[in-house]
């Protein structure tokens, strides 16, 4: 089917600027599930050619991407038209999907954000995009975008077509500033506000990736204060549609669940030779460390979003209180932002310090599927955490109580604050599923979320005490329930296989298919209007 065909015969257009051949965040996996279970559904996906990416240079190079031969040309205002040529994934049973290259734009080497020219670029992708669609995309089509760099491409056809964003984070920009480049009328909503203030104001569906982050963005002190603080005149119109998983239980995990059920104790030796398995095959000198400890994963890319550095001196506090902790916590990490290496330092002296209780690598391992079958926890301490991927095989999850972690993790224990908010998504009755905890807040507590946002590595405010020493009292907690509490350690290994079966990227799917709809008979021309005037001058 052609680059016309396809366009012609959809039923809606995804927007994304990360795509599985330009992988860069967890947003990648989304994407892949996204492109599966659009398949036969009438979707096709559009994203930007980040061609000096090494994924992308690999995935010319294997056929998974081809060129179509498809191409035209864009009109700015500052140089001659760009020619614009339409490349295609080759991937049987996936949606289309069509990247956009086009000489001297999307030229991020690390990332598809890893470029000074990152502004120019989404404009002008808004631009390339509606050349492509309008005139081959029926008018009963919608259009569903993702995040900042998509709003001026979904803005620029909201005329004709209605439109959705998923907000997979908050990081936003302004685009005032570069507008010039671009003959662009409609662009002229971006001369006062930023994208995603844009967005919640003329976009007709605005939703995220999970209840519990819709929440936070609405009560978290780190989204009204720091993060979000500019959105909050219209955060109530972000519905939250929950992910489902990034990695669907294997039927050798199903059936360990459904003897852990039936006989906890017979189970647990089940999942003990299932662990031992998985030792086996990492990398000998690892797997001589891991074996009679208990095995934590913090897992991820080195952002200030996911604190590896406070894990790192949260697992110190928990040696030094207690020297022989049968623990070992692999960091199995990549990078990220520039403050990646401060963290990997940080890491690296833990595991100087600490060799037989520590560990860690930089950069995609290929023992990694290994290493989450054989760990018995997945740290995970997040600043802010709009889903996660807190479950995967048999692991159980530490993890701090916010946003989208707090809505799927269930608690073994409640206590404080993260008891609290476990109260607000989860029956005492249920199946635990993992183990939570929280940082009461301090006097300063938006400041020093500010500072650990910003500052790199993670500054030693009086929140960054506090969550380490949390993390620190719930790493200890989980090694002894590993190691003498085999009852409820049973309990939360079940329930952590058990979480993982009600979620389907179809019901997420079928959520924004609802919400769209609705769209179709009342758009928000028709609502009352709001504005971020408010939260501007707040600021």
């Amino acid at each position: 089917m052609s680059v016309i065909e396809a366009l012609a015969n959809c039923q809606f257009v995804a927007l994304r600027y990360e795509g599985p051949h330009v992988e860069c965040t967890g947003i990648t996996a989304v994407v892949k599930q996204e492109l599966r279970t659009f398949h036969e559904r009438g979707g096709v996906m559009i994203a930007p050619w980040s061609g000096r990416m090494t994924s992308a240079r690999q995935a010319l190079q294997t056929g998974k991407v081809v060129d179509t031969g498809f191409s035209f040309p864009v009109e700015t205002s500052v140089d001659r038209p760009v020619p614009v040529r339409v490349l295609a994934n080759t991937t049987p049973n996936q949606a289309p999907l069509f990247y956009l290259a086009a000489e001297g734009f999307f030229e991020g080497v690390e990332s598809p954000y890893d470029t000074r020219c990152l502004i120019r670029d989404v404009l002008f992708f808004g631009l390339a995009v509606r050349q492509l669609i309008e005139g081959h995309v029926p008018a009963s089509c919608w259009i569903w975008g993702a995040d900042w760099q998509t709003v001026p491409a979904a803005i620029l056809l909201r005329p004709r077509y209605r439109t959705a964003l998923t907000l997979h984070n908050t990081f936003d920009s302004f685009l005032g500033d570069s507008l010039w480049q671009y003959d662009a009328p409609q662009f002229t909503v971006f001369r006062r506000y930023t994208a995603l203030e844009t967005a919640l104001v003329h976009l007709d569906v605005v939703t995220t990736v999970n209840r519990g982050y819709a929440y936070g963005l609405r009560n978290e002190v780190f989204h009204t204060q720091v993060m979000a603080r500019h959105l909050q005149f219209g955060v109530h119109r972000i519905v939250g549609i929950d992910n489902a998983n990034f990695v669907d239980p294997t039927p050798e995990q199903l059936s360990l669940a459904d003897t852990l059920q039936r006989n906890p104790a017979e189970g647990l030796q089940q999942l003990e030779r299932m662990q031992q398995e998985a030792i086996a095959e990492l990398p000998g000198d690892l797997a001589a460390k891991v074996r009679g400890k208990t095995l934590c994963v913090a897992m991820g890319r080195r952002s200030s979003q996911k604190l590896h550095d406070i894990v790192a001196e949260a697992v110190r506090f928990a040696l030094q209180r207690q020297p022989s902790l049968p623990v070992f916590v692999f960091f199995a990490t990549t990078h990220s932002d520039s403050g990646s290496f401060a963290r990997l330092e940080r890491i690296q002296r833990l595991c100087e310090e600490f060799p037989e209780h520590a560990g860690w690598s930089d950069g995609r391992v290929p023992y990694y599927p290994q290493l989450m079958k054989a760990g018995s926890y997945n740290i995970l301490c997040s600043l802010w955490e709009p889903h996660g991927g807190a479950f995967e095989a048999t692991i159980v999850p530490i993890a701090r109580a916010v946003d989208g972690l707090a809505t799927q993790i269930n608690p073994l224990n409640r206590h404080g604050l993260a008891g609290r908010i476990a109260d607000l998504w989860h029956s005492e009755t249920a199946l635990p599923s993992g183990l939570t905890f929280r940082e009461e807040p301090s006097e300063t507590y938006a400041d020093d979320l500010r500072e650990l946002l910003e500052v790199s590595p993670a500054p030693p405010n009086t929140t960054a005490r506090r969550l380490a020493q949390a993390l620190a009292s719930s790493l200890i907690q989980a090694v002894e329930i590993r190691r003498d509490r085999p009852t409820d350690f049973a309990r939360m290994v079940l329930g952590a296989i058990r979480q993982q079966l009600p979620r389907s990227w179809l019901i997420n799917f079928g959520g924004m298919l609802s919400l769209i709809e609705l769209a179709g008979v009342r758009r928000i021309g028709t609502l009352p209007r709001i504005g971020p005037d408010a939260a501007l001058k707040s600021r």
